[in-house]
């Protein structure tokens, strides 16, 4: 049985992830919005005048906390239509 008492949401693209742990690697944290950093960086928004904080990495370590918001930053090659 899964224990919700340390479950926390954070924020991908908009959309809402319950999580327990409270540091992952940025390639997990992608993980959850099923993206790769083959194509993806992940990005940290911050309140105010506060600079978005990029992870270039897949292995940098995101402390993680409630109500984190964080956007996909796509990097791969665009495909052509």
């Amino acid at each position: 049985m899964k224990d919700e008492r340390n479950e926390f949401e954070i924020k991908i693209d908009g959309e809402n992830y319950k999580i327990q742990e409270k540091r992952l690697v940025a390639s997990e944290v992608l993980a959850l919005a099923e993206k790769s950093y083959d194509n993806f960086h992940l990005v940290e928004l911050k309140g105010g005048s506060d600079k978005p904080v990029e992870f270039t990495d897949a292995s940098d370590v995101v402390n993680l906390h409630h109500g984190m918001e964080f956007i996909t930053k796509h990097i791969g090659p665009s495909t052509v239509s």
